[in-house]
Order: C-alpha cells, then structure tokens, then sequence
C-alpha cells in the first residue's frame, strides 16, 4: 500500500516531486510549447523548458522556505510540471512559468519541488537553506 509509507517524513525534487503528485493524483503535463527548443537527445522538441537558476515566488516563509524572502533562486531543469494539485496539498512556491514549484501537504509530513535543491553554489544558496530546512522538519538535526 503507497499510502502505508505517508507518515514518513519525504522531501521529492523534481521527478520524484512529479511522483509524488501522481501517487496523490495529481495530473501531469508538458509545461507549453516552444517551437524553438530544439529539445535533448531528440527529447521534448517544441516544449518549454525551464533550466538553469531561476526566480521562484514564496508563498509561504515557513517549513522549507523558513529564513528565505519571498523569492528564492533555484536550480530548474524540467519540461513537464504538475497541472493540476493532488487533493490534501497547498501550493508553498510558484513561478509564472510553472505555477506549481513547492507543495506541502496538510496534515502529512509530504513536501516536494519541482526545482533542484540539492543544487546550489557560493552565489546561489537558497537550495542549500531549503535542504537545511527539510533536515531540521524531519528532525534530522
């Protein structure tokens, strides 16, 4: 049962963000269209993709976004985001171009972005705040 593991405590990036909005049932979808994005290994060709550090809009300055303003710099590299939000989640960050880039569950301890945390540098650390974050709300430190 998917559900039997919902009390543990999961932070998903990215695909396994995109999973863990399937597993709720959330729908998926290609993020729009581009005709000139020439795609990757003859992947996603025409679609829109979102790569490289960019602008994400907080919505909620707690939990994963807790010491953070209300937009953050993040590693992105996806063409396909959540269309529409699994029943029990809320939107914590969005983006005009992926309107659906960190939920949060409301009574489980679920969270997930679409953006790559785990990424960060000297320059960009938000990510590296967001992991801080996660450690400490499943009592990691």
């Amino acid at each position: 049962d998917v559900y039997a593991l919902a009390d543990w405590p999961t932070l998903n990036f990215c695909g396994s963000f995109q999973l863990l909005a399937q597993t709720y049932e959330g729908e998926m979808g290609p993020i729009g269209s581009d005709p000139d994005e020439p795609g990757q290994d003859g992947k996603f060709a025409g679609c829109v993709h979102e790569c490289g550090f960019c602008q994400v809009d907080v919505e909620c300055s707690e939990g994963l976004f807790s010491g953070l303003g209300s937009q953050v710099s993040v590693h992105q590299e996806h063409y396909r985001e959540v269309k529409t939000l699994p029943e029990g989640f809320r939107i914590v960050a969005s983006s005009p171009t992926c309107a659906v880039q960190a939920i949060v569950h409301d009574t489980l301890p679920q969270y997930g972005t679409q953006f790559h945390p785990e990424y960060y540098d000297e320059t960009q650390t938000d990510g590296r705040t967001i992991i801080q974050n996660s450690m400490k709300i499943i009592h990691l430190t």
